[in-house]
């Protein structure tokens, strides 16, 4: 790669992790390995580990009066425009029960992608039967 396109390479990863965009997606903007974009991060003295700005007290605030409404962490983050991971912190308790998110995904009409299965639709150790040839009467 010429040294001009490398600085604009760089350039363009260190706007984007200003942005806080996560490494991976930038390295699938950039087209180059997340590697690369870590190296050039710690090159420019961007701290990796500072995600998100912090929440502030008005963001807590609303983020409280939320959840205590009933909603759960991933829809207060989207509406706050925060990770959940923030939220997670800073409300450790508040999270559904099993009952509240079943509840919930059968108001819905949709199941979460890891929430328990309620039912197995075939037995385990379950096999197709076999094939055969007819009736056992058709067989002499």
């Amino acid at each position: 790669m010429k040294r001009r396109d490398q600085e604009a390479r760089d350039a363009e990863i260190v706007r984007l992790a200003k942005l806080f965009v996560p490494t991976a997606r930038i390295a699938r903007v950039v087209r180059c390995s997340p590697e690369i974009v870590r190296r050039v991060k710690k090159a420019h003295g961007i701290d990796q580990t500072a995600h998100m700005p912090p929440l502030t007290t008005a963001q807590l605030a609303r983020a409280e009066t939320l959840l205590a409404d009933g909603c759960s962490r991933n829809e207060v983050a989207r509406t706050l425009g925060c990770s959940k991971d923030q939220l997670r912190r800073a409300f450790p308790e508040a999270r559904w029960s099993i009952e509240e998110r079943r509840q919930a995904e059968h108001d819905t009409g949709q199941r979460a992608k890891n929430s328990p299965q309620l039912h197995r639709t075939r037995p385990k150790g379950w096999c197709a039967p076999s094939v055969v040839d007819g009736p056992p009467d058709a067989q002499r």
